[in-house]
């Protein structure tokens, strides 16, 4: 449960990120979402 509150709040800041900085942190988001999608959408 905690890893999933995790996962979630790291993803949401590298979008912040990526929206302010860099594409490079969309990236991150991408790959960090492709793996630990059981975490971030539940399945």
């Amino acid at each position: 449960m905690f890893t999933d509150f995790l996962v979630r709040l790291t993803v949401g800041s590298l979008a912040v990120l990526g929206f302010k900085l860099s594409a490079i942190y969309f990236l991150l988001m991408v790959v960090l979402i492709a793996t630990h999608n059981k975490e971030f959408f539940g399945w």
